[in-house]
């Protein structure tokens, strides 16, 4: 015995008012996917921006340090009594 046979159809198929409910709620569903998406997208160029300016600060701290390091040329020999005695009064 189908459906069919039954006489029951309107079972199956849906009413305008609920056609209409399923409607907007696809249109709700869709607009919060769309912000969603939206925020995403925001995210993703938020976190595309802080990686490139990471990526220039951690440049120039390493120019500058290899700047610094050329300019102090290395303590003499005999300065290594007086570093460890510093060392012992700090």
């Amino acid at each position: 015995m189908s459906p069919e046979d039954d006489g029951d159809e309107s079972s199956d198929e849906l009413t305008e008012e609920e056609f209409t409910f399923l409607d907007r709620q696809l249109d709700q569903l869709s607009s919060a996917l769309d912000a969603i998406e939206q925020r995403n997208d925001d995210l993703h160029g938020q976190l595309k921006e802080l990686l490139q300016s990471s990526r220039e600060a951690r440049k120039a701290m390493a120019e500058e340090a290899a700047a610094n390091k050329s300019k102090d040329p290395p303590p003499p020999e005999g300065d290594a009594k007086g570093q460890s005695a510093e060392m012992e009064q700090g």
